[in-house]
């Protein structure tokens, strides 16, 4: 569920407060039958050459919600309601005007800007597509996931995947299409800062389905130098690269990589974790999982299983959670009795992680996990030799196959 979440909707890294409209660029909104008691604001700025992802949060009264902006250039912003409703919309070091209704988000108008004459057209073209993926999509999805976290079971959870999956292909043709329309644009508008916005979807695409940047990359080459330069433009690339960067941490994980290092103290034991200490004297089996994670939980029963059988043959497992909160790591683990084997967080500082600021030495930031749980074996020499995500009976019986074959001979 958390994965469905974040393919629809992207949130950021920094939170601030709702404010009152004192600076230059200001937001002012008014929504009809609003489907929320908080907006959201979520968009990019770059102050003295450094990005800041900025966050704010602001109460709903009476239909009516102000933003201060923190911005210097035109950029483009997230307005979001809640998980299954949200705009993009681009706003500029200017007092603007917003005016939308819950029905239709997409039929949105926004004063104040020049930016917004100049995607009034294309808009047209996005607000149809956009509007056919909330009721053909979003609008049947959403009440099974509200359902699903009212009561999580098993049958909400079945309901939920079945639905998913009938759903996804025309979410996909319809996601299709929105990325045609925009790849035109940018091709036929190289000189608009709008074209550089643009790209960002297609930038995030290419993101969420993990597939190549080479189409970005083209298309914001065809972007002129001028637009290249603007603060979208600059974003755009940013976001590249960082995609690009993301790929190479990905690779580290492979079969036949090195496993990279790490040093980390253990809140549950109180010592310090460190993957160099196992190399020589046994495999090693990381379990990337979380307290929030069912199938991680579900997966549970059958490390101890393994654990029991070949720990003192020669396998260690090291539990990794990724966490936002300690409590509820630290209940989980108490709760199923996940004491027997070592149990970091991927984080050096779960409070400083929790404001965004990142540690080089977070494991985190050394290996790159994209799905919950993932498992990864690795030899005596500190090669990774198997890799596996997901908790399913066929994955179970590999990795059994694996460690009898290497450890039951021992």
């Amino acid at each position: 569920m958390r994965k469905l979440l974040y393919l629809i909707f992207f949130c950021g890294l920094f939170f601030s407060a709702c404010t009152s409209s004192k600076q230059e660029a200001t937001l002012v909104g008014k929504i009809d039958n609003p489907i929320s008691d908080i907006v959201i604001i979520s968009y990019w700025t770059l102050e003295n050459d450094k990005w800041r992802h900025i966050e704010d949060t602001c109460s709903i009264i009476d239909g009516k919600f102000s933003f201060d902006l923190h911005i210097n250039d035109l950029t483009k912003a997230d307005l979001i309601f809640n998980s299954f409703h949200a705009i993009s919309i681009y706003i500029e070091p200017k007092q603007m005007e917003l005016s939308l209704s819950a029905k239709n988000l997409f039929d949105y108008k926004l004063t104040g800007t020049d930016s917004e004459k100049e995607y009034q057209p294309l808009k047209q073209q996005i607000a149809s597509l956009e509007d056919s993926l909330r009721v053909l999509v979003y609008d049947k999805i959403e009440p099974l996931v509200r359902q699903l976290e009212k009561n999580p079971n098993e049958e909400n959870f079945k309901v939920f995947q079945e639905e998913r999956e009938k759903l996804d292909p025309i979410r996909l043709l319809l996601n299709n299409k929105l990325e045609k329309i925009n790849i035109e644009y940018i091709k036929n508008h190289p000189n608009s800062f709008i074209a550089a916005g643009q790209l960002l979807y297609i930038i995030k695409r290419a993101e969420v389905y993990d597939s190549p940047t080479d189409s970005a990359k083209l298309l914001y080459n065809e972007l002129s130098a001028k637009v290249k330069k603007s603060q979208l433009g600059l974003l755009a690339l940013k976001q590249i690269q960082d995609i690009d960067d993301e790929k190479a941490l990905k690779e580290t994980t492979n079969i036949g990589q090195k496993a990279v290092d790490f040093s980390t103290y253990s809140l549950i034991s109180g010592d310090t974790v460190r993957l160099s200490d196992y190399r020589g004297k046994s495999y090693v089996l990381l379990d990337f999982w979380g307290s929030w994670c069912r199938p991680c939980l579900q997966g549970i029963p059958f490390l101890k299983e393994i654990h029991k059988k070949y720990n003192k043959k020669g396998l260690t497992i090291i539990g990794i959670a990724s966490e936002s909160k300690k409590e509820p790591y630290l209940d989980a683990v108490e709760k199923h009795n996940l004491k027997d084997w070592p149990q970091i967080l991927d984080v050096q500082n779960l409070e400083e992680s929790a404001k965004g600021n990142t540690n080089k030495e977070d494991v985190k930031n050394k290996y790159y996990i994209d799905s919950f749980p993932t498992y990864l074996l690795i030899d005596q020499n500190g090669i990774i030799i198997g890799k596996w995500k997901g908790t399913s009976e066929e994955n179970d019986k590999e990795i059994s196959a694996m460690l009898e074959k290497l450890l039951l001979k021992k």
